[in-house]
């Protein structure tokens, strides 16, 4: 599943030139929040849950992160959010 989407991830950069910005809806403790922002082309990425306690757990875990340089740089992208969330994909297409 981790080939797949960081092949997705990568395949998507090297086509538009650009990085990406991700959402993950349900993100529980930041699991696999933090693993997307591991990718080199990943610019931000937001966690949602609508259980609070996880929430407040995954920003324990990034702050902890913060504290190594590694961490840090990672850290900086990633944000978590109490809510609800909806799943939409959306695939665009640029033809030049």
């Amino acid at each position: 599943m981790w080939e797949y989407l960081t092949t997705t991830f990568s395949q998507f950069s090297e086509s538009s030139g650009r990085s990406f910005t991700a959402v993950d809806g349900g993100c529980g403790n930041g699991w696999a929040t933090r693993k997307i922002a591991k990718h080199p082309c990943c610019s931000s990425i937001v966690g949602v849950d609508a259980a609070a306690l996880m929430v407040d757990r995954a920003i324990e875990i990034r702050d902890e992160w913060m504290g190594s340089e590694i961490g840090l740089s990672l850290g900086l992208k990633m944000t978590f959010q109490v809510g609800v969330y909806i799943y939409v994909c959306i695939y665009v297409y640029t033809y030049i």
